[in-house]
């Protein structure tokens, strides 16, 4: 509806002799609606969002070669590894061609059971799992 009125607007003072005076009037009115239009849909924004916060926030500092910060306490080194693995390694098998190792999904699967038990690095065989499943 407004991008009609406006439209319809643009095109009479394109088309017609309009003066100068009542143009500027015109563009400083389409200015002011455009404002308050941005203005009250960013104060209803913020009153349907009341709360923007973080409940719970951990930092974990090592020295090394490099300065490392880590958000998130993983719990033990091995879940810490599966988490990287999942997130980091294995997420680039997506821009791989699946089909290609959709067959070696299973032995890495197994290989992971072998290596770190079959109680572990539960986030790195459920990604696997999710990837043969889009094959």
């Amino acid at each position: 509806m407004c991008d009609e009125f406006f439209g319809k607007v643009a095109e009479l003072m394109m088309t017609e002799n309009i003066s100068r005076h009542k143009r500027k009037r015109l563009i400083i009115f389409i200015t002011v609606i455009t404002l308050l239009s941005t203005v009250t849909t960013t104060v209803a924004w913020f009153s349907v969002n009341t709360f923007a916060g973080v409940d719970n926030l951990n930092f974990s500092i090592c020295a090394s070669a490099q300065l490392k910060v880590g958000m998130e306490n993983y719990g033990t080194e091995i879940d810490g590894l599966d988490y990287v693995l999942a997130r980091k390694v294995f997420r680039k098998f997506e821009a791989l061609n699946l089909s290609y190792i959709r067959d070696e999904i299973d032995g890495l699967l197994a290989y992971l059971d072998e290596l770190f038990g079959e109680e572990n690095m539960n986030e790195c065989k459920d990604y696997l799992k999710m990837l043969k499943k889009l094959v």
